[in-house]
């Protein structure tokens, strides 16, 4: 299993950043798993796709602040009167350590289930089921590694929905950074109201956003002084910058 407790990545320089970019944009692929698989090359695909959705959003909010820096700053609108809201936070508040345990049992209605927090592989696989309760009972049968009813085996098809509820509450005390929330409040009315935040989501927002405005200042660098882009990208983000400067002198 992938050890987060490892040195922090250098973070996502503007190459791979703009990589990440045409990956994601030419194949839909996963944003998440292109990010750590960039951030992190050491290491293979299939360990990434066995990380636990809590130790894969560390890994990327390690990243995400190599990259960007610790402060995140996200717009909402307010469920109460529909205004936009602006909400900044420290990532470092974000961590949440797991419980350090691998497997979950619940004993209940005389139903016997083992199952193991999702994986960021098991969401990829059950992505492509379009329907939701669907795909819910897809992830499910993925986690499940035996269930038994008085005794006698069975499917985790056949699982009731109070013994499923009460199974997911047990896989969320294992993997709690599986499910980071956040508290927005509205500057307008005062209202305020809980969300999950979906790290990987947050992040390729932020690397899109960023892999356009390179691309825009290597456009008109190149423009400019005929430079190479590898040229223009390795050079440090305050220098592009200054150089930017000049020209809008």
């Amino acid at each position: 299993m992938l050890d987060v407790r490892q040195s922090p990545p250098r973070g996502l320089q503007g190459h791979e950043i703009l990589v990440a970019w045409e990956i994601v944009q030419g194949s839909r692929g996963d944003p998440g798993l292109t990010l750590l698989r960039l951030g992190f090359p050491d290491r293979t695909r299939d360990e990434l796709l066995s990380l636990p959705l809590g130790r894969r959003d560390a890994l990327l909010l390690d990243l995400r602040d190599a990259t960007f820096g610790a402060e995140m700053r996200c717009h909402a609108e307010c469920p109460a009167c529909k205004a936009r809201c602006e909400a900044t936070f420290d990532s470092r508040m974000l961590r949440i350590e797991p419980s350090g345990a691998e497997t979950a049992e619940v004993e209940q209605d005389g139903y016997m289930v083992c199952a193991r927090p999702p994986t960021a592989g098991d969401l990829a696989r059950v992505a492509r089921i379009d329907d939701p309760e669907g795909a819910r009972r897809a992830l499910l049968g993925l986690c499940v590694t035996g269930a038994w009813r008085d005794g006698q085996p069975t499917s985790a098809a056949e699982l009731p929905s109070g013994v499923i509820e009460a199974l997911g509450r047990r896989l969320s005390e294992i993997d709690p950074g599986a499910e980071i929330e956040v508290v927005l409040s509205c500057a307008a009315c005062s209202a305020s109201w809980p969300t999950l935040l979906d790290v990987a989501r947050f992040f390729w927002t932020e690397v899109r956003s960023y892999a356009r405005r390179l691309v825009h200042e290597v456009h008109a660098l190149a423009w400019a002084y005929g430079w190479s882009e590898d040229a223009i990208l390795a050079m440090t983000p305050a220098r592009r910058q200054m150089y930017l400067e000049v020209l809008g002198e």
